[in-house]
Parts: C-alpha cells; sequence; structure tokens
C-alpha cells in the first residue's frame, strides 16, 4: 500500500500514516485513531492471505490473545477491523526501537547478561 495516509474501519475511525513494518503475515502501520485521538498501530493480513478463512481465523485468535494478555512487556490488541478487502489488528503504540533496531545498534549482538536479563522479563 503506497498511498497513504487513508482510513480503514468503521466510520473511517483509524488513519494509516506511515508503513513501519512488515512480517511473514501483514503489514505493520502507524496509525491515528480519530474517536481518541491518540496514536495506535495497525497490522493489516496480507490481501492473498486475507481470503483464507483459517488464516483469519488464526489472525483473530491472536487479537483476542493480545487483548487479554495484561503485561508490561506485551503490547495489547483494542480493535479488530474488518473494512472490505482490509483486516487488521489495532494495538497500542509503543514508541522506541523494535529488537532488530536495538540489536543494530548493539552491533548485531548482546552480552548474555543483557540477553538473559531481557528473556526474563
Amino acid at each position: 500500500m503506497t498511498n497513504l495516509p487513508r482510513h480503514i474501519g468503521e466510520n473511517d475511525r483509524y488513519r494509516l500514516e506511515q508503513r513501519i513494518g512488515a512480517g511473514a503475515m501483514g503489514t505493520v502501520y502507524l496509525a491515528t485513531d480519530s474517536k481518541f485521538q491518540r496514536q495506535v498501530v495497525v497490522k493489516i493480513l496480507e490481501p492473498h492471505l486475507a481470503t483464507n478463512a483459517k488464516v483469519r481465523t488464526r489472525f483473530k485468535n491472536e487479537a483476542l490473545i493480545q487483548a487479554n494478555i495484561i503485561h508490561p512487556n506485551i503490547v495489547r490488541a483494542v480493535d479488530v477491523v474488518e473494512t472490505g478487502a482490509d483486516f487488521g489488528i489495532v494495538m497500542d503504540y509503543v514508541p522506541g526501537a523494535d529488537l532488530d533496531g536495538y540489536l543494530a545498534t548493539r552491533g548485531g549482538r548482546l552480552p548474555v547478561a543483557e540477553a538473559i536479563a531481557l528473556l526474563d522479563q
């Protein structure tokens, strides 16, 4: 998707602002929630996967689990959007680097003690 910004969700609630990542199942965007006037992250399932009922169910289950785990190191899902061909999970926005970015600043490796401390969380 290169035509940003654009809106998705009921009543065009989420305004996709910027692509910030991608994974095997979808693309992740920084977005604005117009209802609560805050930044969120929207992970949108790839279109070729969105038509697969098994994948959609797995994706919905991921959102349900994410919404019900309350932990400071787990990003919370706050909504699921199904608008036309778009199917996505809306999550709290947590500023900062992802693990790949953090590792890049550390030469690609962490000292064992630091790695253990991170894993312990």
